[in-house]
C-alpha cells in the first residue's frame, strides 16, 4: 500500500495507476479499474473512482450487476455483487473491468513490485464473458510476466480441421529464455496417457505457452495473426496430417510446412515432434539439393515404457543426425543415399593431419584462448552420419 495514505482511510478514497490517491468525485466510494486491448495494439487502462466514460466499450446490461455507485453514507444494496472483475474477449479485442464498491482497495494490487496487468480467461469459440471476485485477479494476474496458452485438438476424426483453446494467465517468473515446450494436456480417449512416437498420436491433445513481459496487458498480443485474421479458432481445411502416422493437431497448426525426419543412425523415417519429443539444431542444417537437408536432432522426451518394442527413443538429450525431406514419398533410404556427397574432410589432432573419408560434413574451428589474440587451438574433422558428438554441436562450430 501507499505508505503516505492513512491505512484508516482506505475505505473511502482509489488510487490511479501509479498507485497514487486519485482526484476525489462528487464522494464518489466505488473504485474503479478498466483495461482494454485490441488488434490495432491500443491498449488503454483506468483506474480511480467509478466514471461512465472508461465502461463506454462494455456491455452496461451486465456491467451494473457488480459495479454500482456508491458515495458516502450510501449503504450498499445487498440485491447486487460487488467487488468483481468482468472479463469479455473476442479474437480482437480484450476488454477488463474490475468494481470494488464494497472494499474500494480491494480494487488494487496488494504489491506494488515490478509487475504487469495481464487478461486472464478464455478464448474458445465466439466472444467469451468471465466474472472473478477482484482479490483472485490482483493476486493471480498482476504478476511480471503474462501469459497466453494455446491448446490444439482436431474438430472430428476425418482431421481436416484443427479447435484451438487459448487461455489467458500470468506467471511469478520470468518468461524462459528459450521458447516455451509443448506438453501434455489430454486424451481426447479413455486410456491412460503413453506417448509412442512410432504409432497415431492425433487424440493426443497437447498445448504450448507463450510468454510476454514487455508491456501491461501485452498476453492479449501473442494470440496468433492468422487467428484474428479469420475471426475464428477453428483452422479448416489443413489438408492431410504428414507422415503415415498422425502428428497431434497442435504440431500441425505449429509446423503446417510438412517435415520427414530420416535416421541416419539405421536409416529409417522417425516420427520428430518440433517442441515436444525432439528440437531440430537448426545450426546445423545444411541444403544438401532441392530435396534433402542435413541436420542434427536432440530428443527431448522419450517414449512411455508402456511402448515395449516401439520404444524408438529411449533417453533424452540424446543427438541423432537426421535427414529432412519435404516430399515423405523421396524419404527413403535409396533416394538419400544417392543425394550423398562423399569427400575427404582432413583431421587435425597433436599437429598432425588425418583424412577420413565417408563424410557428410567437414568442420574447422579455431579457438582462441583466454586473453590471449596469437594463442589458439584447431579442432578439425568431419561430421559422422552414425555418431554425434553433444560437445561438438554444443560449441556452435556449425555456425561458422
Amino acid at each position: 500500500m501507499n505508505p503516505l495514505v492513512d491505512s484508516s482511510t482506505l475505505d473511502r478514497i482509489c488510487f490511479d495507476l501509479f498507485f497514487k490517491p486519485a482526484k476525489d468525485v462528487m464522494g464518489q466510494k466505488t473504485c474503479l479499474f478498466t483495461a482494454v486491448a485490441s488488434s490495432s495494439s491500443v491498449h488503454s487502462l483506468y483506474a480511480g473512482p467509478l466514471m461512465s466514460m472508461p465502461l463506454l466499450s462494455f456491455e452496461l446490461e451486465d456491467m451494473l450487476r457488480y459495479c454500482y455507485t456508491t458515495v458516502a453514507n450510501t449503504n450498499v444494496n445487498s440485491t447486487k455483487i460487488g467487488d468483481h472483475c468482468f472479463i469479455q474477449h473476442t479474437l480482437n479485442e480484450s476488454k477488463l473491468a474490475c468494481c470494488c464498491p464494497e472494499k474500494p482497495y480491494s480494487c488494487y494490487p496488494r504489491h506494488q513490485e515490478a509487475s504487469l496487468y495481464c487478461f486472464a480467461g478464455n478464448v474458445s469459440n465466439d466472444t467469451t464473458i468471465a466474472i472473478l471476485p477482484v482479490e483472485v485477479y490482483m493476486n493471480k494476474y498482476y504478476q511480471p510476466s503474462c501469459t497466453l496458452t494455446i491448446t490444439a485438438e482436431y474438430v472430428d476424426d476425418e482431421k481436416n480441421d484443427i479447435h484451438l483453446t487459448l487461455s489467458y494467465g500470468a506467471s511469478d517468473v520470468a518468461c524462459p529464455k528459450d521458447k516455451d515446450d509443448v506438453i501434455f494436456v489430454a486424451s481426447s480417449t479413455s486410456k491412460p496417457y503413453k506417448f509412442c512416437s512410432e504409432t497415431d498420436n492425433s487424440k493426443l491433445v497437447l498445448s504450448i505457452t507463450r510468454c510476454c513481459n514487455n508491456a501491461n496487458l501485452c498476453n492479449h498480443d501473442l494470440v496468433p495473426k492468422e487467428l484474428r485474421q479469420s475471426g475464428e479458432t477453428k483452422i479448416e481445411n489443413i489438408g492431410i496430417p504428414c507422415g503415415s502416422t498422425f502428428r497431434p493437431a497442435l504440431i500441425e497448426y505449429l509446423h503446417p510446412l510438412c517435415e520427414h525426419y530420416f535416421d541416419l543412425r539405421n536409416n529409417v523415417q522417425r516420427n520428430l515432434y518440433p517442441g515436444f519429443n525432439a528440437k531440430i539444431l537448426d545450426k546445423s542444417r545444411r541444403m544438401l539439393n532441392g530435396t534433402y537437408t542435413y541436420a542434427i536432432a536432440n530428443i527431448t522426451k522419450e517414449d512411455s515404457i508402456e511402448c515395449e518394442n516401439q520404444r524408438v527413443f529411449q533417453a533424452i538429450n540424446v543427438y541423432i543426425p537426421i535427414i529432412i525431406c519435404f516430399d515423405v514419398s523421396l524419404c527413403t533410404e535409396e533416394g538419400i543415399i544417392k543425394s550423398k556427397r562423399n569427400f575427404t574432410c582432413q583431421y587435425h589432432s597433436e599437429n598432425q593431419y588425418q583424412n577420413k573419408m565417408d563424410s557428410w560434413f567437414c568442420y574447422v574451428q579455431i579457438k582462441l584462448l583466454k586473453n590471449s589474440l596469437t594463442t589458439y587451438e584447431i579442432v578439425a574433422g568431419h561430421v559422422s552420419v552414425f555418431y554425434v558428438e553433444k560437445q561438438l554441436f554444443g560449441t556452435e562450430i556449425l555456425g561458422i
